[in-house]
Formats: C-alpha cells, structure tokens, sequence
C-alpha cells in the first residue's frame, strides 16, 4: 500500500499539499482493525441511504436519485477525506433546501447550483484565514465613529 502519499499543486508562488488519508490510514492495519473498519461502514450506510432516500423523496425526486447520491457522495469523501475516522452522509436539514431548488429551478440547476458551492469550497479551502478575513470584511464598516 501506499505510504505517506500527497499531491503537490502548484498555484502561483504557493504550493499546496494535498494528502488523502485513504492511502495514508492503512499503515499498521490488521485484520481486527478492517473487521472494525467494515462494520462502522455497515453502520453508517444503514443510516445513510434511508436517509439519502428520505431526503430525495421529500424534495420531489425519485428515491434512486438518493440512494445514487449517497454511494457517489459517501465514496468520495471516504477517498478524499482528510481524516481517517471522517463520515459523510446526508443531512436532513438539506431538504428545505434542496426541495426549494428543485421546485423553483429543476434538477438541472440543482446541480448547477451543488458544482458551484463545491467550487466555493475548493476556493475558501485554497486561500489561508489571513486572506479570507482580509477577502470577506470591510473594516470600514466595523469602525466606531
């Protein structure tokens, strides 16, 4: 297995290290440990998919388009989670907003609108706190005159 494995990206003067734990969580792994590993899996895709259900079917969509978002969603945050003891599911607090989008604006733009908070994510993720709080506050507007 891979040991200690990271990406370097390159963007302008800066470089970023991108280090998936997928690779890195499997040193000293027995088979104790995987029995473990596999039953939390079962626990968490037991609560997962009724609930990615759930969610699609109460935002106006097919109970396949759930249990399709579930697998890909959880798979890729298990892949390129940051921790090895990170879980990712569906939220039911997402359905108000989901069903908003789809009812308003269709599926299409639902998942327009999934692509574009996930490029917000990489972009507040590339740039360190210093240049987020210098990017997101006005300091002319928390003056005391």
């Amino acid at each position: 297995m891979l040991k200690n494995f990271a990406i370097y990206i390159s963007f302008g003067d800066a470089t970023y290290v991108f280090c998936p734990q997928l690779f890195n969580s499997f040193g000293g792994h027995n088979r104790a440990l995987f029995a473990k590993d596999v039953l939390a899996g079962l626990t968490v895709g037991v609560v997962a998919i009724p609930l990615a259900m759930a969610v699609a079917i109460a935002s106006g969509l097919k109970p396949e388009a759930g249990i399709f978002t579930a697998i890909i969603a959880g798979g890729l945050i298990s892949m390129l989670g940051g921790s090895r003891i990170q879980i990712g599911g569906p939220a039911g607090a997402f359905i108000v907003i989901v069903y908003g989008i789809v009812e308003r604006y269709g599926v299409p733009n639902l998942l327009l609108a999934t692509a574009m908070s996930g490029g917000i994510f990489i972009f507040d993720g590339r740039i360190s706190s210093r240049d987020a709080s210098a990017l997101y506050s006005n300091r002319r507007h928390h003056r005391i005159h």
